[in-house]
């Protein structure tokens, strides 16, 4: 059973990903607040990333998509760090700020890599 709330979860995740617009110059393309999950889109180039938080399922379904395929943000986390456990970037029924922050960490200390993406098209 979860054991906080997530009435604040869609203003949570914008608020934390707001650096893709404002210092990597990515454009928002889609908003939506549903009753069962929050979506927010970015494009920048070829490169769209998603960010979508499953409020049932409680999960966090973040990817890069180019060329209409679709690659979770752990497969570069573990590209680069193969120790790195992708538990540690999911909700749980304790928390999921936490595995938000982190996904943030990593996204920023990865950002070369991200940036490279959307200017060549290749993950």
């Amino acid at each position: 059973m979860r054991e906080y709330k997530l009435f604040d979860a869609f203003e949570t995740i914008s608020k934390n990903f707001t650096f893709l617009c404002e210092e990597w110059k990515f454009k928002i393309i889609r908003e939506e607040n549903l009753n069962y999950m929050c979506v927010l889109e970015y494009r920048k180039g070829q490169l769209i990333i998603r960010t979508a938080y499953d409020y049932k399922e409680n999960f966090f379904y973040f990817s890069f998509i180019l060329n209409s395929e679709r690659t979770p943000f752990i497969e570069l986390f573990q590209k680069k760090e193969s120790s790195v456990d992708w538990r540690l970037f999911e909700p749980d029924d304790f928390q999921y700020k936490e595995s938000l922050m982190r996904n943030v960490e990593y996204l920023k200390k990865y950002k070369d890599d991200v940036l490279k993406m959307a200017e060549y098209g290749d993950i």
